[in-house]
């Protein structure tokens, strides 16, 4: 597969993922909002709450969260999507089945959040179920990846 990166991304791709994936359950937990990452940034939209929404305009915030999410995002994809030292159609295969089957559960995620968990733990769901895809394809590619070597070389 042509689009895949080079197999040196995996490792910066772990440290990425890892590394910002612990910093985001943190935040999550903690709400962490050091006042270093108090930044004027442009946005397209925001609005204060109960207010109306202000379109291209800057506004004061904190980065913590998006530094975290996308520390997640690229690492994910250096990791998700860095080509095996010995990538062959049968690897092809299982990265197209593990993506398949991130699809699947991010949408079980969704529609049992969207029936069973309503007002701010909704929002925190939906911030969580912007990751799954990456992390249930990296945890199902891996393993299969890892029983694979386990059982020797695959034909």
């Amino acid at each position: 597969m042509n689009a895949l990166l080079p197999a040196s991304f995996r490792k910066p791709g772990w440290v990425l993922f890892s590394n910002f994936s612990i910093l985001g359950i943190i935040l999550l937990f903690f709400q962490i909002e050091p006042e270093w990452l108090d930044l004027t940034l442009f946005a397209v939209v925001t609005s204060e709450p109960l207010g109306p929404d202000r379109w291209f305009t800057f506004t004061q915030t904190n980065i913590a969260t998006e530094l975290t999410a996308t520390g997640i995002i690229i690492g994910g994809l250096m990791l998700a999507f860095s080509r095996r030292e010995t990538e062959d159609e049968y690897i092809t295969r299982i990265r197209l089945e593990s993506l398949v089957w991130a699809v699947y559960a991010n949408y079980i995620v969704l529609l049992f959040a969207i029936w069973f968990v309503f007002s701010s733990p909704f929002f925190t769901v939906m911030i969580v179920n912007m990751f799954t895809v990456l992390l249930i394809f990296i945890m199902r590619f891996e393993w299969v990846m890892f029983r694979l070597s386990r059982e020797g070389s695959h034909e």
